[in-house]
């Protein structure tokens, strides 16, 4: 297994985690306010270790297509074009794609 299909792996998982969490937590009424305050306090572990696997996952080289495809695909799906780093993610990308097409 590479390093980014690890990377990968762990983004998956801490997605995952999630969302599991979310289905079995969520109050079930929105007018909850105690019940919505103790969810939204229990998940933000877990957003940040979804967001954090996520970048770490898209800074993570890579030497085949295939692996990029797959950051690309992270890249998009959780909208990174709009996080603070995105000039630096995009740099990124970009190394990746010189490197398995071969550029200097």
């Amino acid at each position: 297994m590479t390093r980014f299909a690890m990377c990968r792996a762990a983004f998956l998982a801490a997605k995952a985690a999630f969302h599991r969490h979310r289905d079995e937590c969520r109050p079930e009424r929105a007018d909850d306010h105690e019940g919505n305050r103790a969810y939204e306090a229990s998940y933000q572990p877990l957003v940040d270790a979804w967001n954090g696997a996520g970048m770490a996952a898209v800074r993570c080289p890579v030497s085949s297509a295939h692996d990029l495809a797959e950051k690309l695909k992270i890249f998009r799906e959780e909208d990174m074009f709009n996080n603070e780093a995105a000039a630096e993610l995009v740099g990124i990308l970009i190394a990746d794609a010189a490197r398995i097409g071969g550029a200097a």
